[in-house]
């Protein structure tokens, strides 16, 4: 299949997207919940100290949440010793070298229909995710590196592409192809370096966002995703996060900014709850701290440097989605500034100052973690 499809003409209801890009060949590792520590926080440190970048990562703490993150195909020999060596139990989820992908659609505009048709479809028709998570703008979805052109090519019979939209895959230049030799791969430009200090773009935290937990067989995703891509009355999500760490069962995160300061529809999370073999936990509310321009696939340690910070100001958090450009960081309510002061010790926007202050406005949904 070509990696620039068109889309399908027929379907007059079609969701508009601005783009899909499809991943170099990666590895994913997925790890369970240990006991009251942060899942997979020990490994962070063997990584960052052996320069391994992760191009994305999720991690959490029992009772929910699991984890996994992806590295690049080249890491996969190293990573793999390093997990052998440490006897740690994530090497027992570790994939073969090169055989996921990661598609990524782009925007998704904080619709939830965007992102459960997406998921919806590819379930009905059996595709493989392993794992999905929201940035800012996008919605990236773990899966077989082989079958990204098929991930594509159904996702287009929902979604409809601007004209003249930008190839799927990466296609090299004459100077790339030049340097690249007959592997025809993208030429690395990102460096492998550590920043004392990690400058962003900008850091904000939001309040009053709500939570909603399931877990659930795998067989039943394209039910459950169907009914929450119907689910407008529970707002714009904030984050979205799908992983499949246990067999055959998947762990969703979903959080959402409510239209007004609620919880959610009690007719969705009922609905929910009576489809076989689902649980649901509906949570009240919390804060995310999100950070912006950290290129997480760009440096090594960052991930450790949030939660090694964290842990040294012993300030704890619910779950951390890094994907794409973007951190989010969940915490119980009134943790978020707590969290923003910790971690303005190692992340800084350069026009201002390594020290920060937390302004929360009460009553609103959202408030600002400042730079000072």
């Amino acid at each position: 299949m070509a990696a620039h499809l068109p889309a399908n003409p027929d379907l007059g209801d079609q969701m508009m997207l601005g783009g899909i890009k499809f991943s170099e060949p990666q590895t994913r590792v997925a790890f369970a919940a240990d006991g009251g520590e942060p899942a997979g926080a020990r490994v962070l440190g063997t990584l960052a100290a052996n320069n391994i970048n992760l191009t994305q990562l999720f991690m959490g703490g029992p009772p929910v949440f699991d984890g996994d993150f992806c590295i690049e195909e080249r890491d996969h020999r190293l990573v793999s010793l390093l997990l052998a060596s440490s006897s740690s139990p994530m090497d027992d989820g570790m994939t073969a070298p090169g055989t996921v992908g990661s598609v990524t659609l782009f925007p998704h505009r904080s619709d939830l229909r965007v992102v459960f048709a997406a998921l919806s479809r590819l379930a009905q028709v059996n595709l493989p995710i392993y794992s999905a998570y929201t940035s800012l703008s996008a919605l990236c979805i773990t899966t077989d590196y082989r079958l990204m052109d098929a991930v594509a090519e159904s996702l287009l019979r929902i979604f409809v592409l601007p004209a003249g939209h930008s190839p799927f895959r990466y296609e090299p230049s004459e100077f790339d192809a030049q340097v690249a030799g007959a592997q025809g791969r993208k030429v690395e430009t990102a460096a492998r370096y550590r920043e004392s200090v990690i400058k962003i773009y900008g850091s904000h935290l939001q309040t009053g966002v709500r939570s909603l937990s399931l877990s659930f067989p795998a067989a039943t995703l394209s039910r459950v995703a169907s009914r929450l891509a119907e689910a407008e009355s529970m707002g714009s999500f904030v984050m979205v996060a799908l992983t499949s760490c246990r067999p055959q069962r998947y762990a969703l995160q979903l959080l959402v900014a409510p239209p007004e300061a609620g919880s959610f529809s009690t007719e969705v999370v009922n609905e929910l709850a009576r489809i076989p073999g689902v649980e649901v936990v509906e949570q009240s509310v919390l804060e995310v701290l999100y950070f912006h321009g950290p290129h997480f696939q760009d440096r090594h340690g960052v991930a450790n440097t949030v939660v090694t910070t964290l842990a040294g100001d012993e300030v704890g958090f619910i779950c951390l989605n890094c994907s794409g450009t973007s951190i989010y960081l969940v915490t119980s309510e009134g943790v978020g500034c707590l969290a923003g002061r910790a971690l303005a010790k190692v992340f800084v926007v350069p026009s201002g100052d390594p020290g920060s202050s937390c302004r929360t406005t009460r009553n609103q949904p959202s408030s600002t973690v400042e730079q000072t």
